[in-house]
């Protein structure tokens, strides 16, 4: 991935895999991010952004878990999916698969330790994995206690297959605020990094209007002082907004 157009938060986590086992990820993460992708840059969502930064970092499974649907991987197509079958002992032919917060965070301890590939795991809407983060029931507080333990004493690998650095196979969190998580969690852990996902800058709107403007009537035809104007415009009129709004 082009580290000039990556966006801040993913060319984080690239630099912290080393270093960092886990990931609290918060903010601005519903949006849709400016990624460079085979054919040329597209705004994508942030699972599609996350997995483009991981797989070129060598990563081949990427599990999602969110409390609704329970344990996917992504992309859904059938060699990553065959793999975290075979990794994991998962049925995943409907897609899906519903899993306990215990058996989870036995996946979690496979998965980090996991050489056979490099593998990550995303969970989703960890915002809604407690009701309330500071008063939690006996499983949940043994789910996050098993979480931090894991955080600590979990090693970088280096897979059988492909060699290369040593770096973790990651565990991020997506949450709305990291107040959604008990505070100790995120505050006990030096392995547990904070990536804070701001709504977009100047640059990234600036960015995000050259790769929209072409699909408005007339913009093509235009004199290019039009042109740059109208990219101006746009950049200035959609400040505060997310790129998703702009779409």
């Amino acid at each position: 991935m082009s580290q000039a157009q990556a966006p801040r938060w993913s060319r984080d986590l690239e630099r912290l895999l080393p270093i960092r086992s886990q990931y609290v990820v918060s903010g601005n993460i519903r949006d849709t991010f400016l990624t460079p992708l085979a054919g040329g840059p597209a705004l994508v969502p942030l699972l599609r952004c996350l997995w483009e930064t991981l797989r070129l970092q060598g990563t081949r499974c990427l599990l999602v878990f969110d409390p609704a649907d329970g344990i996917r991987v992504y992309p859904n197509e059938p060699v990553p999916r065959e793999l975290a079958e075979r990794l994991f002992d998962l049925k995943l032919a409907s897609g899906n698969q519903m899993i306990s917060l215990e058996t989870l965070s036995n996946l979690m301890k496979n998965l980090t330790a996991q050489r056979e590939a490099r593998c990550a795991l995303v969970l989703d809407f960890a915002s809604r994995l407690t009701r309330h983060p500071d008063h939690l029931a006996e499983g949940e507080h043994r789910f996050f206690v098993a979480a931090e333990k894991l955080s600590l004493a979990t090693a970088p690998v280096v897979p059988k297959d492909g060699g290369g650095l040593p770096a973790f196979n990651p565990v991020l969190w997506l949450v709305n605020r990291a107040q959604d998580l008990p505070s100790w969690f995120t505050l006990d852990s030096e392995r547990v990094a904070s990536l804070i996902i701001a709504k977009p800058d100047y640059e990234s709107r600036q960015a995000a209007a050259q790769l929209l403007a072409p699909l408005f009537g007339g913009f093509a035809a235009a004199a290019a002082v039009d042109r740059d104007k109208f990219v101006k415009n746009f950049t200035d009129g959609t400040d505060g907004m997310s790129l998703t709004a702009l779409s």
